[in-house]
């Protein structure tokens, strides 16, 4: 299944999916079809080069965060591969 039509599907009307990468990523005329959600392509190689102000300023306000304990990983299961 592909990934971003699956993760689209459960926004809310409005809702904001912004995908880190640029490998597989949708094309504009795609996601305007898709939903009337917002999708955006961050490219953090591209945004660290063009604008290191907002990436030292992002990456301030996520170590706040998480010294709160406000920001918290995502949820991770992990499976035995032996039978």
């Amino acid at each position: 299944a592909d990934f971003i039509a699956c993760a689209v599907a459960f926004l809310l009307e409005r809702g904001r999916f912004v995908e880190i990468g640029k490998r597989g990523v949708w094309s504009t005329n795609r996601t305007d079809v898709a939903s009337s959600s917002c999708y955006v392509v961050l490219a953090l190689d591209n945004a660290m080069e063009q604008a290191p102000w907002w990436t030292q300023e992002t990456l301030r306000l996520l170590s706040i965060r998480a010294d709160r304990g406000s920001v918290h990983g995502l949820p991770m299961a992990l499976f035995d591969m032996v039978r």
